[in-house]
């Protein structure tokens, strides 16, 4: 099983790649153990889906126009083989999409674990977070919860299982005593 280090925690991507391939439908399931670890192997370099487009055996340019994509992309064999009929329509965009929705639900997973050891610490510093959006336009049950307040341990899960945006933004803000009780 491919693992790999977000914010200082050892995560199997394999749970949000399929999770992303399902909700995205430009990935096949069958794919999910491939792009897991390619994901891996890539994370830390930053553009994941760019990067793992450029690895592998590339298309010659013949092959990219007749996909509708100009003569000059890269992309590899391995990549499109891992589309549906969906992410044929656009792989470029799709498949960049879906990495970026992969890397985001491993960030919010890093988020999930770092709110369980602080709820677990003995001395509580962060008592409770904030509901934040992203910079992306929200979903609108992130818009509802936007601002609220929520004790350690009685936050919702990121990404909200409700949302319908491409790639989830938001986050929490920690708040310690004096601001989760004062504002």
């Amino acid at each position: 099983m491919p693992q790999l280090q977000v914010k200082g925690f050892k995560i199997d991507p394999t749970d949000c790649v399929l999770r992303e391939a399902r909700r995205l439908g430009a990935v096949r399931e069958e794919a999910v153990p491939w792009l897991a670890e390619e994901i891996a192997r890539w994370y830390r370099h930053g553009n994941v889906g760019q990067r793992i487009r450029a690895t592998g055996h590339l298309l010659e340019p013949e092959e990219l126009r007749a996909l509708g994509l100009r003569g000059n992309v890269k992309i590899s064999r391995e990549v499109i083989s891992t589309l549906t009929g969906k992410g044929l329509k656009d792989p470029m965009h799709l498949f960049d999409l879906t990495c970026t929705a992969i890397v985001r639900c491993l960030l919010h997973e890093a988020q999930q674990l770092e709110l369980q050891k602080l709820a677990q610490h003995r001395i509580k510093i962060i008592v409770g977070v904030e509901y934040r959006t992203g910079p992306q336009p929200p979903c609108r049950y992130a818009r509802a919860l936007a601002g609220q307040r929520f004790r350690l341990g009685e936050q919702p899960p990121q990404p909200l299982p409700e949302c319908d945006a491409d790639v989830c933004g938001c986050g929490y803000r920690y708040l310690t005593k004096p601001r989760f009780e004062g504002g």
